[in-house]
């Protein structure tokens, strides 16, 4: 069995009993966001977060204890903002010998700043043979996604950024793009359009609820669902699923149990797979208990800092989970048979 394979198995029926070393890391070089979206929090912040020197972050994640991570994510705030962004990826790249792909969340505000930071890192991901995938939020079609961000002319600059990565992609470059939407009152509505959106913006989407919780969600009420709203929503999950890839059909499937019933049936693995780390390099748990537990760091000590997340575990899951239908994880929470089926999928 393929050795990445055997690990995200592990993680599903071993790390719930055991603690393992995380696969995935999760970064916010920066809180600072060019965006005010209405279901989001990180804009509303008062006071700035210290953020770590690109050398500091390659100090930080070159610790032993992450040889098993594979998949890095530079997130924010909007990533792009660092000035230094490229040089932050390429500290981690140096420092995390077993990456095998690198995601970076944007609002696609800055299609220019995203293309130079491409422009710097993607020779040096090829040549390690990382992939490099952009995830792009995108809440509907042009007025809706523009009010959900709170910029005028948000879409206008999504469509550039889109553009970008299109032209570089057409050069060979092993690059893709994907769209996430958060379904919130103003576009619950308008999922099938926000759909066509991406499908004509050459990527697929995810959608995810609304979650309204502290630190990075807390965004104002009018996000919230009401009846109304949550009808439409499951009615348009429901017709997603029977054509969605299996990892994201169980996804959806919580999605629907949340907005049905407030409450999941399918583990979620983001707890014991994914290291969440703030621009000062503290960590959290996972974003729905951003504000509750935080732990600092320092370099060569991240197997102490997991051990004391880990701690935590029970009471976010009591907590949190059950109402949580975040897309942290795919494929969460899917019996030992199912799981062998899509193994078997991927090795076809």
């Amino acid at each position: 069995m393929d050795r990445d394979l055997f690990r995200k198995l592990a993680v599903h029926y071993i790390a719930p009993y055991y603690t393992l070393p995380p696969t995935s890391v999760f970064t916010s070089p920066t809180l600072r966001c060019s965006s005010a979206c209405m279901h989001c929090g990180v804009w509303r912040l008062k006071e700035r977060v210290p953020e770590l020197s690109a050398e500091q972050w390659g100090d930080l994640l070159s610790d032993p204890f992450l040889s098993m991570v594979r998949t890095l994510w530079l997130s924010g705030g909007e990533p792009t903002l660092r000035d230094d962004l490229a040089e932050v990826a390429r500290r981690a790249v140096d420092a995390l010998p077993g990456m095998k792909s690198i995601t970076v969340a944007t609002n696609a505000l800055h299609p220019f700043r995203l293309e130079k930071f491409l422009e710097d890192t993607l020779p040096l991901l090829e040549k390690r043979g990382i992939y490099a995938w952009i995830h792009i939020s995108l809440d509907g079609p042009p007025p809706i996604h523009d009010r959900m961000r709170g910029v005028e002319g948000a879409f206008n600059s999504l469509e550039r950024t889109v553009l970008i990565l299109q032209r570089i992609k057409e050069k060979g470059v092993p690059i893709g793009w994907g769209f996430n939407c958060v379904i919130t009152s103003v576009n619950a509505r308008h999922l099938a359009e926000t759909e066509e959106r991406a499908a004509q913006l050459g990527g697929e989407i995810t959608f995810n609820l609304v979650l309204p919780s502290g630190g990075f969600y807390g965004g104002d009420s009018t996000s919230a669902l009401d009846a109304d709203d949550k009808a439409a929503a499951r009615s348009f999950i429901g017709r997603l699923i029977n054509r969605a890839d299996p990892y994201y059909r169980r996804h959806y499937e919580t999605v629907l149990d949340v907005l049905t019933s407030g409450h999941r049936r399918h583990r979620c693995e983001t707890l014991e797979a994914t290291l969440y780390l703030d621009p000062d390099g503290t960590a959290y748990p996972c974003p729905c208990a951003y504000e509750e537990f935080r732990v600092s760091t320092q370099p060569g000590a991240m197997r102490y800092t997991w051990e004391r997340l880990a701690r935590y575990r029970s009471w976010i899951h009591r907590r949190y989970c059950p109402g949580c239908a975040l897309g942290c994880s795919f494929g969460e929470g899917v019996s030992l048979l199912e799981f062998a089926g899509l193994i078997m999928e991927e090795l076809r």
